[in-house]
């Protein structure tokens, strides 16, 4: 059975403002051989705290799926860089292969520009998120106490009004940034580890939630620092507002950082970068509705509601017997015959009732 793993900064914690010689001895011997190349007594407590830290963030299991998108990640960047300096030497002696050659350079650099955009947008976002509680530790938690995301949505919506592509941002963010904990199940009967996204799934982040469950009294409790709706839904409310393309004012406002496209699978949306990206669509993305409300309200985005059509006066009993008598009236001068009957019809009334209005016996 693999060692548990333990946190360099966690035993360290309490010690970062110590001299060398006050730490045990068994920290002492973990100083050194971790520490490597630095002296303890050389670095500032700060220092010491964030070397102990990237040291954790190298060993954590919880990391590897961050480590791994990250090296994959560069390690398509870099080759890239290869291939465009590779295009860049490569003898064009003809027309049709210059033509070939500037269309696979343009096409190359097109694709270094937006993950070089997508690097520095998703290092903000600390994305692929990283607890660093590890991952491979299971839980105990009651049977019947945990339930998945349908039930999930019928607690939180007593109460919150939400949505399954919401929810998926509240799991995203975790219960360390105010978001939501989500579990999977370990093996074992009533073990769970946590439920994270990961970087290999698929676009479609609601199915992919849709195998985690959820602490039924956390829900019960759960108070969410932030909103969150779609892209779609964001371009349906705009629409109500005094921008003929709500679409472009959306990656617009992304791409100049006034607002932030979330998807808690692949980090962010095609708004997000140039065209030519293999992101998700923007619809699917989810954003703040505190970014939104700030940016309304400072004027960015004026909503025009909806004009309701003009309701008609009530008509006075007075007014209603004028008009069924010019009606009756119109109606007899056609034929006489079945005048009332036709004008009845067209109120909506019976015969006696239209008689009794118009003060008439009979047809």
């Amino acid at each position: 059975m693999a060692k548990d793993w333990d946190s360099l900064t966690d035993a360290l914690e309490g010690w970062f403002k110590k001299s060398f010689h006050d730490l045990p001895n068994p920290l002492r011997r973990r100083v050194i051989y971790d520490f490597k190349p630095f002296s303890w007594n050389d670095l500032h407590p700060d220092q010491r705290r964030s070397l102990a830290r990237q040291i954790d963030y190298q060993r954590d299991p919880a990391t590897e799926g961050h480590r791994e998108y990250w090296f994959d990640f560069y390690a398509h960047l870099n080759d890239l860089r290869r291939q465009i300096a590779k295009w860049e030497c490569v003898n064009a002696p003809t027309a049709s292969d210059l033509g070939k050659k500037e269309s696979r350079l343009a096409q190359l650099k097109l694709e270094l520009s937006w993950r070089v955009t997508l690097e520095k947008l998703l290092s903000k976002r600390n994305f692929p998120q990283y607890s660093s509680n590890s991952r491979s530790r299971p839980l105990s938690i009651p049977q019947g106490q945990l339930v998945g995301l349908g039930k999930a949505l019928d607690i939180l919506n007593q109460r919150l009004e939400t949505s399954a592509e919401e929810i998926s941002a509240w799991v995203f963010l975790s219960e360390l940034n105010g978001g939501l904990r989500c579990y999977r199940e370990a093996g074992n009967a009533n073990e769970y580890g946590r439920y994270y996204f990961e970087t290999e799934m698929g676009e479609d982040y609601t199915a992919e939630l849709s195998i985690g469950l959820f602490d039924v009294e956390e829900l019960q409790a759960f108070q969410p620092n932030e909103r969150f709706i779609t892209g779609k839904a964001l371009i349906e409310l705009w629409q109500q507002s005094d921008r003929e393309n709500p679409k472009a004012t959306i990656e617009t406002l992304v791409r100049s950082g006034k607002l932030t496209d979330l998807h808690p699978i692949k980090g962010a949306t095609k708004a997000s970068t140039i065209e030519g990206s293999d992101l998700p669509e923007l619809e699917s993305g989810l954003f703040s509705l505190s970014e939104i409300e700030k940016i309304q309200q400072a004027g960015n985005i004026v909503l025009t509601p909806k004009e309701e059509p003009d309701q008609p006066e009530k008509e006075t009993p007075a007014e209603r017997k004028s008009r069924l008598h010019l009606w009756f009236n119109k109606e007899e001068s056609i034929k006489k015959r079945g005048a009332l009957t036709r004008t009845a019809k067209r109120e909506g009334i019976t015969r006696q009732a239209l008689s009794q209005i118009l003060d008439r016996a009979s047809d």
